[in-house]
């Protein structure tokens, strides 16, 4: 049995996800509380592969520390100046990838774990890589504004650092096979994001059978 628990997701809540293989499990972004990470584990580490870590800000990695000292292996490839990597930890065999995110390092995410294949995508402008051969499983990709506010005082970093609705659907559209069961939108923005309209345009583009969710905190799907 696979799962995803969204611990939080966006910028206020903190981005953190648990995937969960048959009991084998791993921590994507460390950006909440240590304590609600526990929590989301059930206060219990013992099945806990590693967490891996897409770039330095706060609302992905603030926890970072914390795990470490309680002994989890934790993968910070941003801190590498190589534009690519292949770790393993436990089952999971994990590439990673250069995402542009407004001169930040950051890095997306290619998660295996036996015939299960996942793709994470966050905080980006746009991604020039191509997935389809691959025939991911799912795809848990940000998707953080409709329309951004050309007059906001944070204008340039939200088009140069965080993925559009048009962005995101290119890259579903892209990469999507049969293969595909779930499409997961994350990071969406408090005040540029059209939830509705964002689930109506990717389902649009994606297998009849593949399932749209939209990342909230708490929730948990069946993958």
């Amino acid at each position: 049995m696979r799962t995803l628990k969204v611990v939080g997701t966006g910028s206020e809540q903190g981005n953190c996800y648990i995937l969960n293989c048959d009991g084998d499990k791993l921590i994507i972004d460390a950006g909440v509380k240590i304590d609600e990470i526990k929590k989301a584990l059930n206060w219990s580490l013992r099945d806990v592969s590693a967490c891996i870590v897409s770039h330095e800000h706060g609302d992905h990695a603030r926890s970072v520390k914390d795990l470490r000292k309680l002994g989890i292996r934790v993968f910070t490839p941003y801190e590498d100046p190589a534009d690519q990597m292949c770790v393993r930890f436990g089952r999971y065999v994990i590439d990673t990838f250069k995402l542009p995110h407004n001169g930040t390092q950051n890095r997306g995410f290619l998660i295996r774990n036996r015939a299960f294949t996942m793709l994470y995508l966050t905080d980006f402008e746009f991604c020039g890589f191509y997935f389809k051969h691959i025939r991911p499983n799912v795809i848990l990709v940000e998707c953080n504004h409709t329309k951004a506010d050309d007059e906001a005082a944070n204008y340039a970093h939200v088009v140069l650092g965080h993925a559009s609705l048009d962005v995101t659907r290119e890259f579903v559209r892209v990469n999507a096979t049969e293969d595909l069961t779930n499409v997961i939108l994350c990071h969406l923005s408090d005040s540029n994001a059209d939830s509705g309209l964002m689930l109506s345009d990717i389902t649009s583009v994606v297998p009849p059978m593949t399932t749209v969710d939209i990342a909230e905190k708490g929730m948990v799907i069946e993958l």
